[in-house]
């Protein structure tokens, strides 16, 4: 009677293991007092050590399931964004450069770094700097759809996975979310942020190599002002140029107020 209520603690939510509980305890009761009341009353022995060792060992593996989906939590999700951390991040591209590759659908890897961020937390303190992070994380995911993942990767730097998503659609997405930034303004604070691209299709698709071209692109970004998308060449691109667009320039601005 104890090991079916064990296994439904260490396999179920709350809800079920108390049903499950309930349901155990009101069996051996039935078996016991509803059977042989008189002779259970006159010797509990037996249905009262049943019930402890039903409570320890529930509770122990209860206990022990709780504190294994804590760590796991902990494992994968940003504590201070409730982002999603680097550690969920490999197998997420895995299953997703599957699915590209029998569909022969692009992915596009966006690397996002806040700017001057250490000048915030020197101004401002390191209190107020995590609460610029926690905004900016805000603004970002709410622009995403569901199915476009955002990752804290560690300090202000977030990586974007666009499934479906090629190079012109993604240099789009990344001009919005520069835009929702910088009018966001978070915790008062003037903010932007920069941001590389890269993107393959089908059978090219390579998490290594995207990470580097979408890196390099966002070096160039840092580098050519900040607060812009830069974009790493498409494949059939010979000249080997970056495209850029920047979330300052007006024209840009109002085509995506409209």
């Amino acid at each position: 009677m104890v090991l079916p209520a064990a296994i439904v603690a260490a396999r179920f939510r709350p809800r079920v293991v108390i049903a499950g509980l309930v349901i155990t305890v009101a069996t051996i009761l039935a078996c016991t007092l509803g059977v042989a009341p008189n002779a259970t009353i006159k010797d509990p022995v037996d249905v009262m050590a049943t019930l402890a060792l039903l409570a320890g060992v529930v509770s122990v593996v209860w206990a022990l399931q709780a504190a294994e989906l804590h760590h796991r939590g902990e494992a994968i999700l940003d504590p201070l964004t409730g982002l999603l951390n680097r550690h969920a991040l490999l197998p997420r591209f895995i299953e997703l450069a599957c699915q590209a590759r029998i569909s022969r659908q692009p992915v596009c890897l966006m690397l996002c770094d806040v700017d001057e961020f250490k000048q915030i937390n020197d101004e401002h303190g390191h209190d107020r700097g995590d609460a610029v992070l926690r905004d900016i994380a805000y603004e970002l995911r709410k622009r995403l759809r569901s199915f476009e993942l955002i990752y804290r990767l560690g300090g202000e730097e977030f990586l974007i996975l666009l499934p479906g998503i090629g190079r012109r659609a993604g240099i789009e997405i990344g001009g919005r979310l520069c835009a929702a930034v910088a009018n966001a303004r978070p915790t008062g604070i003037r903010t932007t942020i920069s941001l590389g691209l890269s993107s393959a299709c089908g059978e090219a698709i390579d998490y290594d190599t995207l990470f580097k071209e979408a890196d390099e692109a966002l070096y160039k970004a840092k580098h050519g002002g900040r607060n812009r998308v830069m974009a790493a060449p498409a494949a059939e691109d010979e000249e080997g140029e970056h495209e850029q667009l920047s979330a300052l320039d007006e024209s840009f601005l109002a085509s995506l107020v409209a």
